[in-house]
């Protein structure tokens, strides 16, 4: 069920279906009310229903691992779509030295993922990390929650900075989360790769 569309949440569902397989998702979507149309077009408005469903199905823990490993898995698909989009088959990106080719790439991701998602996203420069502030996200917009709940957008950016890194891992952090009230979603990026 492999969904050839720029829809934000596309990307999400294929990177779902390719982490829990595709009989579990199509189960776990039609468990959801009124997501019988799933194969044709994947809606921003179902994501969250999915990520309930799978907190009763998965627990919180589980959901969470599920959903930063769809954001991994999800950014494969970005990658292979939209990479020509974002800028990363330019020669001027793909020559730059590791840091500035890691800065770079975030900032060609948030233009792209302000233009797909229609969010406002701000990157903030300090000396051990990157903030990566996201207004009006449409991963937990509207979504209460006791926990953070954008784990979906943190494995995007873990994998983006792994492929962009060289394949290092690079600690990321969601330190606050409009799902539980804050005033935006930001993330913390170390900037040097654990060793």
């Amino acid at each position: 069920m492999i969904i050839q569309n720029m829809m934000p949440a596309h990307f999400f569902i294929n990177g779902l279906e390719e982490t829990i397989g595709p009989d579990d998702l199509e189960k776990l979507l039609k468990s959801i009310p009124n997501s019988t149309q799933y194969k044709n077009e994947i809606l921003p408005d179902l994501l969250q229903p999915v990520r309930q469903k799978m907190n009763e199905l998965y627990g919180p823990t589980g959901a969470r691992g599920i959903a930063m490993c769809s954001g991994k898995a999800g950014f494969k698909y970005i990658l292979k779509q939209q990479s020509k989009q974002l800028g990363f088959e330019s020669d001027a990106f793909r020559f730059l030295p590791g840091k500035y080719k890691l800065k770079r790439g975030l900032s060609l991701l948030a233009d792209w993922m302000m233009e797909i998602y229609h969010e406002g996203i701000q990157i903030e420069n300090a000396d051990k990390h990157w903030l990566f502030n996201i207004t009006g996200c449409y991963e937990c917009s509207g979504f209460q929650s006791s926990t953070k709940m954008c784990d979906f957008t943190a494995g995007l950016l873990q994998e983006f900075m792994s492929w962009a890194g060289g394949g290092k891992y690079y600690r990321i952090e969601e330190l606050s989360c409009r799902g539980q009230g804050d005033e935006l979603c930001s993330f913390q990026i170390d900037k040097n790769p654990i060793d």
